[in-house]
């Protein structure tokens, strides 16, 4: 997925009330995300949603040095995925891993994504 990945964590405001609601920046970011994601489901067709326990490995590509939340990263694709309809549910990611840290490139930044289903003998 092309672009700097994005945290969900700190990118949410809430209102007087309590009411939740994403920062225009990170709504435009996940937004775009989001049909990057179903244009690739497209063009691979299979059977989505996923509705078994997966196993994700997230390699990120950062834009520069600064220091990332990847849990935060790690909640913001997965629920950008649920959101695309490729997985029926996040909760389905029972095991995840990235790589991060190792490549740094301002003009090929972004997140290669590789998600396995895993055996039903959990």
């Amino acid at each position: 997925m092309p672009g700097q990945c994005l945290s969900g964590k700190n990118h949410v405001q809430m209102t007087r009330t309590g009411r939740r609601y994403p920062l225009a920046r990170w709504a435009a970011w996940r937004d775009e995300i989001v049909r990057h994601v179903q244009a690739v489901m497209a063009a691979h067709g299979g059977p989505f949603p996923v509705t078994a326990p997966c196993r994700c490995l997230l390699i990120f590509t950062h834009a520069d040095r600064r220091r990332r939340d990847i849990p935060g990263l790690m909640d913001a694709l997965y629920h950008v995925f649920e959101r695309a309809g490729l997985i029926a549910d996040d909760s389905l990611f029972v095991e995840g891993s990235q790589t991060t840290g190792v490549h740094i490139d301002p003009l090929h930044a972004g997140v290669e994504v590789l998600i396995e289903t895993l055996s039903s003998g959990l």
